[in-house]
Order: structure tokens, then sequence, then C-alpha cells
């Protein structure tokens, strides 16, 4: 339900076509001016116009009120991020605009009410009837001549056989029928309305709709009627294939319901009522009654950055979740067995009947929910409910711990058990806790959580345990006031911090998608919780969508969704001069695009060519000259920040490119050459017009396989380096003479390999047996440390301290050569290492063949932080003394802030 509510305001132009067409409520009210039909009509309620196949109806009495400029409804701002909602309110405006030039006609809008019905019209696609109903007595007689000179004369037509009207390019269909003014933007809709209008037939007829209808108060300041089965069935793609079919207990609601709509301040208040089926389909049949005072409860168990949740309030454990069981095993789409499910449990555990440790001291609510620090990263989930006494479930572990040696710690308090098996909180309670693939359990005073892993426990309940809950948080008091106390269901999503689920799972259509990730960066997206309980007059609804800051949205807090996957690494091109930054990356499709520091995208621009992450910034400081420095397979390019092409660029290398760009600046006056290597070998070089450069000797490296190229100055002299992947190195000067060839050089998996020590004599390096060695200029080797690092060696550099990891061990080595072991931090191989430095600190960040993003504090012996899970490609930086990370995934580019305080090991 919590999904479902959502839908209504945030649809778009490809489920429900607001586009234009509300952009002429002006012509319906021009039409009822002009052809003066209300003289001496019948008077019809505006629903008799609607055919029987809509889907949702909502209704809006006096909508000039939405135009009123009254501080409770400063929410009416924040909605205009929507875009249908903008072009609703547009629309109206316009209207009241040119009824604002009339004597006494003004008001026509505040004396009204307007209907917008929904209707299916095949896949992805729904179609929308507009209907304006003025109130009796309405005489808009004097004002027609008026109105008539301003030109607004519409176009006749007939539609089968009725005498209507067009207007504008859109062809707008505008049938008058008594006090009634009805159109649309399809034809054959308006057909339908015009027939369910003279045969009285249409939503009239269909008693569940009239009473919810009836129902509606007189006082909110909108209404929606939902045929919830039917709507179900026209959702298409909106949502993704994950969570499209965990909608379907939609279809077992009775026909129509209503809610109703209020605004006040930064809140739009929901409540509402759908009527129980009496045939036992419901899913709300398997509560008995609503859980008392559940919300209090719960939010005060929910950390502060939950990012969504869903839970179940009951009276009564046992009787709830025998009736959950037996609807789960006969629902034909779900494979779940709890008893298969709960004897794997503790066949896997060696244990018996543990389930009931649990199952006998749990109190009223059983809730899912998931938590992150940063909006950009996965979040993790959890399983937990309040009980009645911790310490019965406590003594039951340590039993069981102490029997068959599982790991027990204690953290702040709560006795977290580590039990050695995987989705148990799947086995116990069922598919909605699938998400959690591991078994750790945390015991509080008053309540339990199940959690993948200690440490996402650990993060999680130093929130809870420090009283940072939702139940504390800033917008708390207008969450209780706005959500009933008192439920079967609860439904919250924060839609900042859960925009990495609704980019990455819940959604499928990308206008939702990049409409949610600008609504996340200008705070305008705020919190949604809903509310539902059995009673029996049917299932009551009460809820809220609160606009709000959240509590952890900073300005590098971002992501966005290209139009394809990210090819390779996005690189961020930072201007230390004017401090600032972008960030270039190319998609699959050889496209390149340029996002701001904000997230947004520049530009897109397709360069037929698989375009490499080699990306340089070259003239800082200078906006006007400023371009960026890369390469595909087969040319060289230059282009400004604009996205335009440089003059004399692309520069074609006929051989191919076969190594990275290097632009140097030696003198630090923005005369750059630009160096590569065709794939024989040969280093070329160039200026920013795209020509040789003169006196250029094109050496050949006479290497072979992989090349990368580097600029290594040593005692104010210059050198480049080319490095390949058979394990040797060249040295070549500024002039192109190939001064000597090293082997046995580790290639460092294509990162810099070479770096100059402090010294100032020498470059260091990773031999290929696992020393450290010196190089000098005439490639001259001296041995600095043996130590036998381990197989999948790579290696970084702080100035006089150099970063060795194999085997996922890290090693520091001093200038004089002593080594420290700071011990494991990955299981698997390293690909990558970036050096960071702070006013707190130095930093090590790493991505491991699996994906995982990690940091490590150099040189106080703290351990490692798991930053993010299943990256494909990252890169980090320093700005304002934060550390800024950028990975990519997917088509998704994230920005995020790693504070530089790093978790220890307790």
């Amino acid at each position: 339900m919590k999904k479902l509510f959502r839908l209504f305001p945030s649809l778009n132009k490809k489920t429900l076509i607001i586009t234009g067409g509300i952009m002429f409520v002006v012509l319906l009210v021009v039409v009822l001016v002009i052809f003066q039909p209300f003289s001496k009509a019948k008077l019809h309620e505006a629903f008799e116009a609607i055919p029987d196949n809509a889907c949702a109806v909502i209704k809006i009495d006096n909508p000039g009120k939405l135009l009123q400029q009254n501080p409770e409804f400063r929410i009416i701002e924040q909605l205009k991020a929507l875009k249908p909602v903008a072009e609703l309110m547009q629309g109206l405006a316009t209207t009241d605009s040119v009824l604002r030039t009339t004597a006494s006609f003004g008001n026509l809008l505040s004396a009204g009410s307007l209907l917008i019905s929904v209707h299916p019209a095949g896949i992805d696609k729904m179609e929308c009837l507009f209907v304006f109903e003025p109130a009796e007595g309405t005489d808009v007689g004097a004002f027609a001549d008026e109105l008539e000179q301003a030109g607004n004369k519409p176009t006749e037509t007939e539609i089968d056989g009725n005498s209507c009207y067009t207007f504008g390019a859109k062809k707008l269909k505008v049938f008058l029928y008594d006090n009634l003014v009805v159109a649309s933007l399809s034809e054959s809709l308006l057909k339908q309305s015009i027939s369910s209008i003279e045969n009285e037939s249409g939503v009239r007829n269909n008693e569940a709709f009239v009473k919810s209808y009836r129902s509606l108060s007189p006082n909110s300041d909108a209404g929606v009627l939902v045929n919830l089965p039917l709507l179900y069935r026209s959702l298409g793609l909106l949502f993704s294939e994950q969570t499209y079919p965990n909608l379907a207990f939609i279809q077992s609601f009775s026909t129509w319901g209503n809610i109703d709509i209020s605004f006040k301040q930064n809140a739009l208040n929901i409540s509402g009522l759908f009527p129980l089926s009496a045939d036992g389909k419901s899913f709300m049949t398997i509560f008995d009654q609503p859980r008392n005072e559940a919300s209090a409860q719960v939010f005060g168990m929910l950390p502060v950055n939950t990012s969504a949740a869903f839970a179940f309030g009951f009276s009564d454990f046992a009787s709830f979740f025998e009736a959950y069981n037996l609807r789960l095993a006969e629902a034909g789409s779900n494979s779940f067995s709890h008893e298969s499910e709960i004897e794997h449990f503790n066949e896997s555990l060696e244990t018996s009947n543990l389930e009931t440790c649990f199952y006998s001291n749990i109190d009223g609510s059983l809730i899912v929910f998931s938590a992150s620090n940063n909006v950009v990263q996965q979040p993790d989930v959890f399983c937990a409910f309040p009980v009645a006494d911790a310490n019965n479930i406590v003594e039951c572990l340590n039993q069981h711990a102490e029997k068959h040696e599982w790991d027990t710690i204690s953290f702040r308090g709560a006795h977290i058990f580590v039990l050695p098996t995987e989705y148990g909180a799947y086995s116990l309670f069922g598919p909605l806790f699938e998400p959690i693939d591991g078994t750790c359990i945390a015991v509080c005073e008053n309540s339990v959580y199940f959690g993948r892993s200690t440490e996402s426990l650990k993060s999680m309940l130093n929130n809870v345990l420090s009283g940072r809950t939702l139940a504390t948080s800033h917008f708390q008091a207008s969450l209780t006031d706005n959500v009933s106390s008192s439920w079967n269901t609860m439904g919250y999503v924060n839609l900042s911090s859960a925009l990495y689920f609704l980019q990455n799972r819940w959604l499928s259509d990308t206008a939702l998608i990049r409409t949610s990730a600008d609504m996340y960066r200008s705070n305008n997206s705020g919190i949604i919780s809903l509310a539902c309980s059995r009673q029996q007059d049917g299932i009551v609804i009460s809820g809220a969508w609160i606009f709000d800051k959240t509590d952890s949205t900073d300005k590098y807090t971002w992501f966005t969704s290209l139009d394809a996957d990210v090819a390779c690494e996005p690189v961020v091109l930072y201007d230390f001069k004017a401090n600032e930054y972008w960030i270039a990356v190319p998609d699959a499709f050889e496209n390149l695009y340029l996002l701001n520091s904000d997230g947004q995208i520049l530009w897109k621009k397709n360069l037929g060519d698989v375009i490499n992450s080699d990306f340089q910034l070259l003239y800082q400081g200078k906006p006007s000259e400023r371009c960026i420095a890369f390469t595909t397979r087969k040319a060289l390019y230059l282009i400004g920040i604009d996205g335009k092409i440089r003059n004399g660029f692309p520069v074609t290398i006929t051989e191919g490119i076969g190594s990275n760009l290097m632009a140097a600046d030696y003198e630090k006056n923005n005369n750059y050459r630009l160096l590569l290597c065709d794939k024989q070998g040969k280093m070329l070089n160039f200026n920013t017009s795209g020509k040789p450069t003169e006196g250029w000797l094109k050496p050949n490296t006479e290497l072979s396989g992989e090349y990368r190229i580097f600029y290594r100055p040593l005692e104010k002299k210059d050198f480049l380096l080319v490095c390949s992947s058979d394990q040797k190195a060249a040295i070549i000067d500024r002039k192109g003479n190939l001064i000597k060839t090293v082997e046995n050089i580790s290639f460092n998996k294509g990162q810099p390999n070479l770096f100059a020590w402090h010294t100032g004599k020498s470059w260091l390096a990773l031999s290929t047996d696992g020393a450290l060695v010196f190089i000098a200029p005439d490639g001259e080797i001296e041995s600095f440390v043996q130590q036998p690092f381990g197989e999948n060696m790579i290696i970084a550099h702080f100035p006089e301290k150099v970063l060795v990891v194999g085997d996922g061990n890290l090693y520091v080595v001093a200038n004089d050569g002593q080594t420290t072991d700071l011990g494991k931090i990955a299981e698997s191989s390293i690909d990558k290492l970036k050096t960071i430095s702070t006013q707190q600190g130095n930093y090590l960040v790493f991505q491991t063949s699996d994906g995982t993003v990690g940091v490590v504090e150099i040189g106080n012996g703290k351990s490692k932080t798991d930053l993010k899970q299943n990256i494909a490609f990252f890169d980090c930086f320093v700005h304002d003394n934060n550390i800024v990370l950028i990975t990519a995934d997917g088509k998704t580019i994230s920005s995020e802030k790693h504070e530089t305080v790093v978790l220890d090991n307790n």
C-alpha cells in the first residue's frame, strides 16, 4: 500500500497524459462563457460523465483555493516538483488569470469542482477525462461578449452525431452537456463519456463507486477514488520486475475506495476507507484487530536513517502468524513452506525448536526495515520486533551459544549472537525478510534485531542506542500527528535515503527515476508513511507525505542514472585553482558524459569509438580555455567543458592507441604536451592545437602488451616512464631520447608503479619477485626491502611511506625500510589503490575483485571500513577537506562523502 499511493502524485506523461491537456483548462472556462451552457439546463453531477473503465478519479472541490497564498499551502510549491502537479497548477493559474480580467467572474474556480478520471488505454498508457461542474446558479451570460472578443473561438466538430469543439494544437475535444463541460485529448474516451451521459451508464451505476464518492470529505482539499484491482492491471512498466509482483495483494481489495487529501504546511495528509470483501481474499483478513499504540513503539525502534520499513501489528502473535503462514501456503505464486523452513533452520544449527525462543516473546509487531548511512549506498536490511522479556531470549540463545560455540559479542549493553546459518529471518518469518543473507541477532532491552553481520548491526544500533530514532527525529511531530497510532500494517519510506532502492529496484520508468533524483537534489522528496487497519466498516488508512529535509543530506550526496551502462572508471576532473570539479564517464554505447558536482549531466556526446578513462583537465583556473583531454581506441580528443570539440581534433592515430594519455606541463605555464603510445610501442607527442610537437624524436619503446605512461621528474629534470604489461619500463627524457629500458618491474595492474623517492635521486618500484627497489635514471637498480609480500601484489605511495598489498594483507614501509604488517584488509585480491590525505590523516582507498570498496586509515593502527559492495568502478578525491567517493555500477553514477573517522575493532 505504501508504494501504491505514491503513484498518484508521481504519475508522469508515460502513464497519465495530463501533459498538454490540463493546459487547456482555461479553454473549458471560455466554452462555459461563450456558449452559455447553463441557461435553463438540467443539473448533473460531474461523475455522471465518467465511463465505467476508470481506474482512478481525482476530485478537486474549489480548485481556485489551491492558488491562494495560504502559508499552510506551502506544500503546493513542493509538489510542483512532480510534472503533472506543476502542469495542473499552471493550467489552473492560467484559467484564473483569464477570469480575473472580468468584473465579477473571477471566482468561478472557487465555486465549482473539477474531476480528472484516469483510464487504461493499452500497455503503459493512460488517458484522462476532465469534467468541470460549476456551482449551481452560475450565470455567465453577462460575460459572453467580453470573452468572445478575446479571440478564443473554438473549432466546431461532430463526434458520434454530437456537436463538440476542439482547441489548440493538441486537439483538446470538448463536449457540453447541460451544466457539465467534458474534455479529453482522446476522441474515443470522449465518445465513451458522451455515451455514459446519454445512456445513464458508467460509474454512476457502480454502487461501490457512488458510496465511496459520497464518502469523500467536503472539507478535504482533494479526493482520490481508486479501483485498486483495475489500477494494478494497468501499472505496466512503472514498477520494476522485482517490485511489481509484490503489489499483487492490491488485487484482493474490493473495487472502489476513497482517499481524502488535505494540505497542512509541509505535509500532505491522507485518510480513507476501502471496503473489505466478504469472500475472504483480502490480505487484511489475516488480522483480527489493530495493534494499539503501535506507531510510538515502532518509531522508537527504527533508526533515524531508516530508508524504508514495513510492519505488521497484531494483538496476538500466535493467531496472526498461523493465519499469515496459511495464506503463504495457499498463495499459488509463493513456494514458501514454513514447516520445511523451520526444519532446515534447526537442522543447520543442530538445534531443536529454536524458533520458540523468539515466537513466545514477540510483543505486538513484526518489522522489516532498511537503513543506510548514505543515500547512494545499498541499505542494509534488518528484521526487528519488540519483546515482552528480553532476558528470556538472552538466556535461551546463551545456552545454545555455549553448547554450539557460536560467536557472541557485547555492544553497548546489547547482546549479539552470530548463528552459523544464512537467511535465518526468512526461515523464521517468511519471504518478506529474504534480503537478510546472514543471521546475526542483537537483543536489546526491549527489542530484538536480525542483521546480516555484526558490523551492520553495530552501525544501526549505534543510532538506536544513542536515541537517534524516528521517534526523536526533527520531523517526528508531523509523522506521529498524521499516522494512526493503531494499525495492522504500516509502511514508511524516506524517499531521499531510499533513493538507491527507488532507482535500482523499485522503479523502472526512467522519467520517474530522474524525477526522484531531481527532488532529492532540491531537498524536496520527503517522507511517506501509511498505516492500514482492519475495522468493521472496511480497511481504514491514514498517513502523510511529509516534505522535509532528511537528516543526512549533504551537498556531496547524489546519484544519477545514465542512458546506458557505465563502460569504465568515472574520472574526477578537479580544478584546484577554482575549487571546482566535474566527472567524466563513458557508457557502453560510446557516449561520453560530463556531470557537474551536483550530479547533473551537462552534456552527452557520442564519439563512435570506445572511450578510454584517461581524462585530464587542462587550463585550470581559466574558464574560457578549460578543456578535457582523453583518447579513444583510435583518436586523441580535446573537448571544452561546454562539450565542443576543439579545433584540430580529433587526431587519428593510424596504428591505434595502445596506452593512456599523459598531459605534461613541464614549466607549469599551460604549454601542454599530449603524450601517448601507439599499438606498435612508438611514443607520440602532440600540442593542444592537434599538431605533432616540433623536435620530438618519436622514440620506439620496444615494449609489448599494454602500456602506461607517467610523468616522473627527478631533481628538477623531466622524465617520462612507459611501463608495460610484459614487466618492463622505458625511461625517456622530454625530448624523446630513450635512455634505458628496465626489466622485471611489476606492472601494478596498470596503475602508477614508479614513484619519486623523497631523496630526489631515484624512483621506487615493486619488482616482479616481490622486492622494493630503487631505479636510477640511468637504469641502475638497487634493492631497498626484501619482503615476502605474497601474491597479487599492488603498490601505492605516500610521501616518505610506501604501501604494499599482497594476498589482501597491507604492509606499510617507512623511508628507512622498516615494514609494518597491518594485517588483512580484504579476502579477495585488490585491483585498485588510491591514497588520500586530509587534515585528519592519511587514508588508503581500495577496490577488490569482488567489487568491495574500502578505506584504511594509515598511521594509527585502526582497522579498515567497507564503504560499498558490488561496485564496478570508483574514483575518490579530497574537496574542502572531505573525502568524496564517486562510484559507478550499471547505469548509476554515485557521489558520497566519507567521514574521516574510521571505525575501530570494538
